[in-house]
C-alpha cells in the first residue's frame, strides 16, 4: 500500500509492504546511512538499502504503528 505521511513538517511517499521484512520510505527520511544492508521482498528477492529511517513512528487515523 502506498500513502503520503507527514514526518516533522516533511511529506515523505511510504510504501507498506506486508510480504517484505522491511516497509519503504523515500530517501529523504532515510537518516541513517546502512550501505549493504538488503531487504528481502515479497518475491523472495533482496533489494539494497542506502539508509534507514529506525523506529520511525507511522499513524493511519487513530491507529498507531
Amino acid at each position: 500500500m502506498q500513502l503520503q505521511i507527514v514526518h516533522n513538517n516533511t511529506t515523505l511517499l511510504v510504501l507498506l509492504d506486508s510480504g517484505s521484512t522491511h516497509n519503504f520510505i523515500s530517501e529523504t527520511a532515510a537518516t541513517v546511512p546502512c550501505l549493504g544492508h538488503i531487504v528481502c521482498v515479497a518475491n523472495g528477492h533482496g533489494l539494497a538499502c542506502s539508509g534507514i529511517a529506525p523506529a520511525m513512528p507511522v499513524q493511519i487515523d487513530d491507529q498507531a504503528f
